[in-house]
């Protein structure tokens, strides 16, 4: 069921994300940023997403390891090292399959939800922020997840908006609100 989700949340992330030059929330919506930063700053196009993501997540699963549990910090690692296999061979379209916005951010937060819900079904982690939460969590009572979520993903896409413009944001986190209902 995990391979499943990840299978679907991955297409959904180069298929419609992707080439809308839309940004998710939690650490892959950093890896994005810093993705595109690099290829800004040397002027080329490489797609590191999968790689970013997967150096971001290596001292938040050795943190989990200790703070959170083994078998946790297990599923989370395969998880996150299929995400990155998976974000770095499903091919990336050089244009979106659809023309217009709109429709893609609707089947883009519809696929990366129904991956999520996979996932999570089987007591999986895509790590990242879901680790730093689940860590603040224990350590501060009446601390959530989803708060913390919430308000690193307003940082993600306020950088966006910031450096991207406006309407990336919006279609942004619209994107992201259809992913998470």
């Amino acid at each position: 069921q995990t391979i499943i989700g990840l299978a679907i949340f991955c297409f959904g992330i180069n298929f419609f994300v992707e080439p809308n030059h839309l940004y998710s929330g939690g650490i892959l919506g950093l890896a994005q940023l810093l993705n595109r930063f690099i290829n800004d700053l040397t002027n080329s196009n490489f797609y590191l997403t999968g790689i970013i993501y997967l150096l971001i997540n290596i001292p938040l699963l050795i943190t989990a390891y200790f703070a959170i549990s083994k078998s946790f910090c297990a599923r989370t690692i395969f998880t996150v090292a299929l995400q990155t296999i998976l974000l770095d061979i499903i091919p990336i379209p050089s244009a979106p399959l659809v023309s217009n916005l709109l429709t893609n951010v609707l089947i883009a937060g519809t696929l990366v939800g129904v991956g999520i819900a996979h996932i999570l079904s089987a007591t999986g982690s895509t790590g990242g922020t879901d680790i730093i939460g689940i860590i603040l969590t224990n350590k501060y009572p009446g601390f959530s997840v989803g708060r913390f979520a919430l308000g690193f993903n307003a940082i993600i896409f306020g950088i966006s908006g910031l450096l991207y413009g406006v309407s990336t944001m919006i279609y942004s986190i619209m994107y992201s609100i259809i992913e998470n209902y």
